[in-house]
């Protein structure tokens, strides 16, 4: 559909109003809007002024003219005194003048300009927003009316009335717009402070999470509490003009209150960009108040007197300014660590999968001993800075040991970043045991370093320190043949291939089913071992180890292809060390360190590898149980259909009833129907004499339903006090074993009089003797 002509015709006049709107506000013309909003100010042209494009100020009293010039983004100068203003004063009446509004209530005011005290005017206020030429706004300041004042914005002007508190601060002395406070807000937070004064020069940095570093004259960690102290001391420091703060302007000769040359000097550095540095002189004590010092500001020709208090904040000496810690690491940012000893030289890298040595030896490093050294770097404290003239045998001068921490990514041998500085470098000296402390000194640094004892603990005493504590895994899928060598017996176990998978037989000391459970455990501790420390080359004499005659060693095969012979691996147990016996030496085949391991570590190859099933069968299925002392006979029956009652149980003809428990009587055969033996005391052979086998205490025979032939099991002599000889069968030689005593002597007491009570358990042994 066509458009209308006339819609086209009112799009053209819109644009076309947009434009002409547009040429007279480039033109100047206000519009009715803008007139409004100007209408009730003194000084419209400041409206649209931005307040920091203000370059200069005038306040001219007549008799005396006050001149601000900005000299920075937030400072300000006092012409003619050549002083600084106080920047907030100056700012806030930069922002009254531009907002300063006509009184409503006044009304339009006529009359000659001099009956308002505007010929001449008392005061007039002058802005400049450029370095010359005529000012931008003219205030020319009248006579008071109680609360009211008389101003106009120029000679021409409309006299108007405002609120005289407005521009009290006009009537301030010059004193008073004198800048108080030596380090303004604007300088702050501070990132340097340079301290200078006889026997001190020296800078500390402000560094990452607020840590503060010495720069000057040694590069070492700075006292963080000690220079913000100082620090709020200077930066809180003000002039009090009432009492005479501002001693002199335009000084030539400064000698007289101690500033040519000064006491102290500090140098305050502000992180704004292009700001220049804050610098301090601090002279001599005014006569007749020594509880002020003179000061100056660098560039500034005028003398000032503040509270000398500050002075007891600022170090006199390195010391004072030195942090007690001797490094500034951050362990997870580390990434190589280097250690010369006379042992030779432990370089360790960080990699993306953790950390590795890369000399004396190639491999893994122990992560943990790594993350010791570090947390003990982060955390070294120094109890003392000595000078080197006065302690002349630190060691540091060579070094015994030198130990150098860098932290970054990519800082690993070879590439261009190993150039890098490291974060701590310490040259390390001797040990001494009345100070119990250790002597050091930071690259750079000449002060003597005391540290406490407990570092060397951290630090390697061998080139076998820091590798890698666990030591060479071993495969148990792969084991085809283990051997267990303990005193007075040899055990081999080797996989059972014509049973089920993962079942294990015993060839030595005799041919027997193995426990499966302990050879599983036995293969799981091997393929898991880790070292407590590495203390000798193995090269070495393993006599004074113990390791030439082992108390315990473990030996085994693994599966090799086809054609190739055996390669068995060893791992030997030495004597315990003299102040630990929990803790023996060892040594690992193909491995070329003797080592500590704790025994507790080893206790799975102290284990019972024989087969510990002693008895075996389905409680349902049995029929019958007699118990046989040496002066009873009992004989008991149970029912074919089961009610799971004492009913079930009866005792048969000859067999006391009285005090017996026959409910008990199914706790005794499912005990017996999964019977383990603690331990072995031998696995072939005839009884030893002292079992008491060939004459037991207790025969107790399980007959079942059907053909099923009754099993035995024999109970003997009491063993070590907690345990008894048994054996199974009526054979008077084979496999003897021990249970647990107190369980079976309850029943054999049971047998034999008929008082105690069946037990509850027979199932769980103790702990193996």
């Amino acid at each position: 559909m066509r458009r209308p002509r006339s819609t086209y015709l009112l799009i053209a006049l819109f644009f076309t109003a947009l434009l002409a709107l547009w040429g007279l506000e480039r033109a100047g013309v206000l519009t009715e809007a803008e007139r409004d909003r100007r209408r009730d100010r003194v000084l419209p042209e400041l409206i649209d002024v931005n307040a920091a494009s203000v370059r200069r100020l005038e306040i001219d009293r007549g008799a005396e003219r006050l001149v601000f010039e900005r000299v920075g983004p937030k400072s300000w100068r006092l012409e003619p005194i050549g002083v600084d203003a106080r920047t907030d004063e100056v700012e806030r009446l930069i922002a009254t003048l531009k907002g300063l509004r006509k009184s409503p209530e006044a009304g339009a005011i006529d009359g000659p300009a001099a009956s308002y005290g505007l010929a001449p005017p008392a005061a007039t206020v002058r802005v400049w927003t450029g370095d010359a030429g005529p000012p931008d706004a003219t205030l020319e300041i009248g006579r008071k009316s109680q609360a009211d004042l008389f101003v106009r914005s120029g000679r021409d002007a409309d006299l108007a009335v405002v609120d005289q508190r407005m521009l009290a601060v006009v009537d301030r002395p010059a004193v008073e717009w004198r800048e108080t406070v030596l380090v303004p807000a604007s300088a702050l937070p501070i990132v340097a402070m340079s301290i200078r004064r006889p026997g001190l020069e020296a800078t500390a940095e402000r560094k990452e999470r607020g840590a503060w570093r010495l720069t000057t004259p040694v590069r070492f960690p700075a006292d963080a509490a000690r220079i913000e102290k100082a620090l709020t001391a200077v930066t809180t420091l003000q002039v009090d003009p009432g009492s005479g703060g501002f001693v002199a302007d335009r000084v030539r000769d400064f000698t007289p209150y101690g500033l040519e040359p000064p006491t102290a000097t500090l140098e305050l550095r502000s992180p704004a960009a292009g700001s220049e540095p804050i610098i301090l002189m601090v002279g001599s004590k005014v006569p007749d108040h020594p509880e002020q010092v003179y000061v100056r500001k660098g560039g500034r020709d005028d003398v000032m007197a503040v509270d000398a208090r500050f002075l007891a904040e600022i170090p006199a000496d390195l010391k004072g300014l030195r942090s007690r810690f001797v490094a500034e690491i951050v362990p997870t940012e580390a990434s190589r660590i280097e250690i010369d000893a006379a042992g030779g030289p432990i370089q360790i890298v960080r990699d993306k999968l953790g950390w590795w040595l890369k000399s004396p030896v190639e491999g893994r490093a122990d992560r943990g001993q790594v993350e010791a050294l570090l947390k003990g770097v982060e955390d070294l404290q120094a109890s003392e800075f000595f000078d080197p003239a006065i302690l002349s045998d630190s060691g540091v001068d060579p070094p015994l040991r030198r130990l150098r921490i860098w932290q970054g990514e990519g800082v690993i041998p070879g590439h261009a970043s190993e150039e890098a500085e490291p974060a701590v470098s310490l040259a390390i000296g001797r040990y001494d045991v009345l100070r119990k402390v250790v002597f050091a000194r930071a690259d750079g640094d000449s002060a003597i370093l005391a540290l406490p004892d407990t570092f060397l603990k951290v630090l390697p005493t061998s080139s076998l320190a820091f590798r890698d504590r666990d030591l060479p895994a071993v495969a148990p899928m792969s084991v085809s043949r283990l051997t267990i060598v303990r005193p007075g017996r040899t055990t081999v176990l080797e996989p059972d291939t014509a049973g089920d998978p993962n079942r294990w037989r015993m060839v030595q000391p005799a041919k027997a089913a193995a426990d499966v459970r302990a050879v599983t455990a036995a293969l799981a501790r091997l393929a898991e071992l880790r070292a407590t420390e590495f203390v000798a080359d193995l090269n070495g004499d393993l006599a004074r180890y113990g390791l030439n005659r082992p108390i315990f060693e473990i030996r085994w095969e693994t599966v090799q292809p086809a054609g190739t012979p055996p390669a068995p691996k060893r791992l030997r147990i030495g004597s315990a060390l003299p102040n630990k016996p929990s803790i023996h030496y060892g040594t690992l085949s193909d491995f070329p360190a003797v080592f500590t391991i704790e025994a507790e570590s080893l206790l799975p190859f102290a284990a019972e590898f024989h087969e510990t099933r002693a008895l075996s069968f389905r409680p349902p299925t049995v029929r019958r149980l007699m118990l046989r002392t040496e002066t009873r006979n009992l004989a008991y029956s149970r029912r074919a259909q089961r009610l799971g009652t004492p009913a079930d149980w009866s005792a048969e003809k000859g067999t006391p009833t009285q005090s017996v428990d026959l409910s008990r009587f199914d706790n005794l055969i499912e005990g017996l129907s999964e019977l383990r033996a603690a331990r072995f005391v031998q696995y072939q052979g005839p009884f030893p004499p002292g079992a008491g086998l060939e004459h037991p205490r207790l025969r107790i025979t399980v007959e079942f339903v059907g053909d099923a032939a009754p099993v035995r099991l024999r109970l003997g002599s009491k063993f070590l006090g907690d345990w008894v000889c048994a054996a199974v069968g009526d054979e008077n030689s084979g496999p003897v074993f021990l249970l647990q005593a107190p369980v079976w002597e309850d029943l054999i007491r049971v047998a034999e009089g008929g008082l105690p009570p069946i037990p509850d358990s027979f199932i769980a042994p103790a702990p193996s003797p």
